[in-house]
């Protein structure tokens, strides 16, 4: 009986380790929507097929590739 309790309360601490986790992955979601839009609405230009030197929109397309390889490894 002893043991089960400590495998409960592993699989407890698993548990919660993964549910933070994602709830860190989903709050760098949300900064990332929320600071990406106003770093390219600050940088846009006006012509949005040119993005060859506009850094800030390599860094949000950068920051974005990153995100989406955590989700991946994630989930």
């Amino acid at each position: 009986m002893e043991n089960q309790d400590k495998t409960n309360e592993i699989a407890y601490k698993k548990a919660q380790k993964r549910v933070k986790e994602i709830k860190t992955y989903y709050y760098m979601v949300l900064g990332f929507l929320i600071v990406g839009y106003l770093i390219v609405r600050k940088n846009y230009n006006g012509n949005i097929f040119d993005i060859s030197r506009n850094y800030a929109v390599w860094m949000v397309i950068t920051w974005a590739i990153f995100l989406i390889g955590y989700g991946i490894y994630l989930f």
